[in-house]
């Protein structure tokens, strides 16, 4: 069985217009994202129990739960995709930590030993994050969860983030390279999460396989 999440930062950064032709990180994502979800949608769930659900994170989502839309290979199209992020403008400030906690709550499943599963968390942001902290620990938390990787991977797709950044890709690419030093429940090296910039992802289900 597989699992697949896909989080949108739905926060008020979002607006922002860093990139060079004066696009907003939002408008770069209702242009890019909703094609690559389609090609995560294409991808065999293997087995019953299998998923794909949306969410958007922000100060305001963490406290409306209804914003979960179940997504089909077979109806969930282009269009309707876009029609999604167009009814949920940004707002607020970037809080992740919250809704990846219920998201991998949600997947428990994945990370019982005994059950032959494997979740995918997929994650747009420009980010911003409010709680970085809390994203570092809850990513270490989780790993002592675990009896190894396999079970699940985060993958953070990086929109808008540079160098001019308040909060750079450094954070996220140290984070890739273990550089916290996340341990699985035997003490083992324990390393769940990868990241690429949006523009550098040409083909996202191999980036999601070699995650």
């Amino acid at each position: 069985m597989a699992q697949y999440f896909i989080l949108i930062d739905g926060s008020l950064s979002m607006n922002s217009t860093d990139s060079p032709n004066r696009e907003s990180q939002w408008d770069s994502l209702k242009n890019r994202v909703p094609e690559q979800i389609c090609q995560i949608l294409q991808i065999p769930l293997a087995g019953e129990g299998g998923e794909f659900k949306l969410r958007f994170f922000n100060d305001f989502f963490v406290r409306d739960t209804g914003k979960i839309f179940p997504l089909h290979p077979d109806k969930s199209s282009r269009e309707l995709l876009s029609q999604i992020l167009q009814e949920n403008p940004p707002k607020g400030a970037t809080y992740l930590a919250p809704t990846l906690k219920e998201v991998l709550e949600d997947c428990s499943v994945s990370l019982n030993p005994g059950l032959s599963s494997q979740a995918f968390v997929i994650i747009y942001t420009d980010g911003q994050l409010a709680d970085r902290s809390e994203f570092v620990n809850l990513l270490s938390d989780t790993c002592r969860q675990l009896n190894s990787p396999d079970p699940l991977k985060i993958a953070m797709v990086g929109v808008g983030i540079d160098d001019r950044s308040e909060v750079g890709p450094e954070l996220y690419q140290k984070i890739a390279q273990n550089g916290y030093k996340f341990k699985d429940r035997e003490g083992r090296d324990c390393n769940i999460f990868k990241f690429q910039l949006l523009e550098q992802i040409p083909d996202i289900v191999n980036f999601l396989n070699d995650v």
